[in-house]
C-alpha cells in the first residue's frame, strides 16, 4: 500500500472546509492564467500574420518594380546606350565626376521619393578612373528598390556596395547606408 499524499504543510493544519476553498482559488487562478496566456497567444499570431502579410505586399511591390527595372534595362541594352560613352561619368577631373554623380543620385532620389539625409565622399582607397560617394537616406522597401536599379542600369552605371538597412520605429521606413562607385570616361583627366 502507497503512502497518502499530503497537502502541503500551510494546507494541512486548515480545517477542510478551508481546504477546499483554497483548492478552488488555486484552480481558478490556473484556469484564468491558462485563459490569459491562450488570448496572448491568439493576438500574437494575429499580429503575425498582418506583419506577414505587409511584407508580401511589399515583396510583390518590390517585384512589380523590378520587373519594370527589368524592362527598362532591356531597352538600354537594346538601344546601345550602355556601351557606349553614356556608361561613364562625363567630367574631365575626378571633382567633376564626383559633382555629376552626386547630382545623379539626388535626381534619382527625387525621382522615387527617397529622403536622402546625407551625401559624401567614400574613404579608402579609390582608383583614378572611379569615384565613389557614400550616402544616407530613408525610404521604404519598394521605393529603395526601384533606386537601386535605376542607379545600377540607368547611364551613368553604378555599382551598389556596403549596403547597411534599419527599420525604423515606424516600420515601413528603413535607414539605409550603400556606397555608390561610377567610372569615369577612359582617358579623363585625374
Amino acid at each position: 500500500m502507497s503512502p497518502a499524499v499530503r497537502p502541503p504543510s500551510f494546507i494541512a493544519v486548515m480545517p477542510p472546509d478551508r481546504q477546499r476553498r483554497a483548492a478552488w482559488v488555486i484552480t481558478a487562478f490556473i484556469a484564468v492564467a491558462v485563459l490569459a496566456a491562450a488570448v496572448l497567444y491568439s493576438a500574437l499570431l494575429r499580429s503575425a500574420g498582418e506583419e506577414s502579410e505587409r511584407l508580401a505586399g511589399e515583396i510583390a511591390a518590390a517585384n512589380k518594380a523590378g520587373a519594370a527595372a527589368r524592362a527598362q534595362t532591356q531597352a538600354l541594352r537594346a538601344s546601345g546606350a550602355e556601351t557606349g560613352p553614356a556608361a561613364y561619368l562625363s567630367g574631365e577631373s575626378a571633382a567633376e565626376s564626383a559633382a555629376e554623380l552626386e547630382g545623379h543620385i539626388k535626381s534619382l532620389a527625387d525621382r522615387h521619393g527617397l529622403t536622402l539625409v546625407s551625401l559624401q565622399p567614400a574613404g579608402g582607397v579609390q582608383n583614378d578612373m572611379a569615384v565613389s560617394l557614400q550616402i544616407y537616406l530613408r525610404s521604404d522597401y519598394a521605393s529603395f528598390a526601384r533606386f537601386a536599379l535605376d542607379l545600377r542600369e540607368q547611364p551613368p552605371a553604378a555599382a551598389i556596395g556596403g549596403a547597411e538597412i534599419q527599420s525604423t520605429r515606424d516600420g515601413d521606413i528603413k535607414d539605409i547606408r550603400i556606397r555608390v562607385t561610377a567610372y569615369r570616361r577612359p582617358g579623363a583627366a585625374t
